[in-house]
């Protein structure tokens, strides 16, 4: 990139039964120490009134453009219709319950035009929980930290002592995107972010990480997220990418990709066993809930804390 190429930023906001916090979203956009190019809300067929919502503001703040789809089609669907109708040369993701912290725009810009030859940016996240913030207690080695295939599967996994870079939402030079024709998996309603960068990276996208926790994430314990878990899906979609050449010829890649498809079952495996736990609880089955909690008394309370938040 020229260094001296002007910074547009349009700013897709996905929304879906989102009246309750998608202003708070939008001010932490329009209140940035470097204004953004745009911000585009796109309805995702919501049946509250997120587009009354969407639309005063876009009368409120000139930037604001508010789209709708006359569906609910999955946030993967409504990005990717924010995307074709935006008209930055660089695009960025916030999700109607998350937020930006005030200087985001500006860290990122700058640090684009520091590096010059970068398709992708991320920044670190801010985890929201019940309005009580909390930064990982981690450092990445190296700011900026160019990130490769392998590196982005390795890290792109929970529960491990690094960031999850699964997790990030990158600003993304719309060149790049235009060029190699890369979307949001549609199929996917959980994951998407992921499965978008993989396809990225295998088409040789030049990916930034820097050390600036820019992004307000609102954990699903939070009462605010709407995040829908489908392990199962996510799954099926990242194995889904071990038939592709780069994987084939490349070992430590399909290994990474095998990691994260184990991790994936596991969860998944856990997700489904608290459901059948929770229906049980509810249908008063206690006989069956005595002898589940004696066959797994040893995953008991870490089980019970992630069911009462």
């Amino acid at each position: 990139m020229n260094p001296s190429s002007r910074i547009t930023v349009s700013v897709i906001i996905p929304a879906f039964e989102a009246e309750g916090f998608l202003s708070r979203a939008v001010l932490s956009v329009v209140n940035q120490t470097e204004p953004v190019h745009e911000i585009i809300i796109v309805d995702d067929g919501s049946k509250d009134k997120t587009f009354d919502v969407a639309q005063m503001l876009a009368e409120r703040y000139s930037s604001v453009r508010p789209l709708r789809l006359p569906k609910n089609s999955g946030p993967s669907a409504s990005r990717n219709r924010g995307f074709e109708a935006s008209t930055g040369n660089w695009l960025a993701i916030l999700d109607a319950d998350d937020t930006y912290e005030p200087d985001r725009i500006e860290v990122l810009s700058n640090a684009i035009r520091s590096i010059g030859e970068v398709d992708l940016l991320s920044d670190l996240l801010c985890m929201v929980d019940q309005d009580v913030e909390h930064q990982p207690d981690f450092a990445l080695p190296e700011s900026p930290m160019l990130v490769s295939v392998v590196e982005f599967l390795e890290r792109a996994r929970p529960n491990l002592n690094t960031p999850d870079l699964g997790l990030l939402k990158p600003v993304i030079r719309r060149e790049f995107l235009s060029r190699t024709g890369v979307k949001y998996p549609e199929r996917c309603r959980h994951g998407e972010d992921t499965l978008l960068m993989v396809q990225l990276l295998i088409n040789s996208a030049r990916y930034y990480v820097v050390s600036n926790y820019g992004y307000r994430y609102t954990t699903r314990h939070s009462g605010t997220s709407r995040t829908k878990v489908d392990y199962s899906g996510m799954k099926e979609a990242n194995a889904s990418f071990r038939n592709h050449a780069y994987f084939q010829n490349d070992e430590r890649a399909r290994a990474a990709l095998d990691a994260r498809t184990e991790t994936l079952e596991k969860l998944d495996r856990d997700y489904r066993y608290q459901l059948s736990f929770r229906e049980k609880l509810k249908r008063r089955e206690y006989r069956l809930v005595s002898w589940e909690l004696q066959k797994r008394a040893k995953k008991l309370f870490p089980l019970f804390n992630k069911m009462i938040r």
